[in-house]
């Protein structure tokens, strides 16, 4: 069973489905939350601080930083 992201109760019902997920709702603390929501990774983590990284050195610019990762 799936449990409130935010408060950790047990207390759950489905509340409809977004993005082809099922979305639940917390009867305890009313928190709206996707199961198995993973929306970053170690990929776009990485790829983020690179371009920090080129743009604080002044050695890129944000177009160049878009072609390079193709954003």
């Amino acid at each position: 069973m799936a449990t409130c992201k935010k408060c950790l109760s047990e207390k759950i019902v489905k509340n409809g489905i977004i993005r082809k997920k099922q979305r639940y709702v917390c009867r305890e603390c009313g928190h709206i939350f996707t199961e198995g929501d993973q929306r970053t990774n170690g990929g776009v983590i990485a790829k983020k601080a690179m371009c920090i990284i080129l743009y604080s050195l002044g050695k890129a610019s944000f177009n160049m930083l878009a072609h390079i990762f193709d954003t």
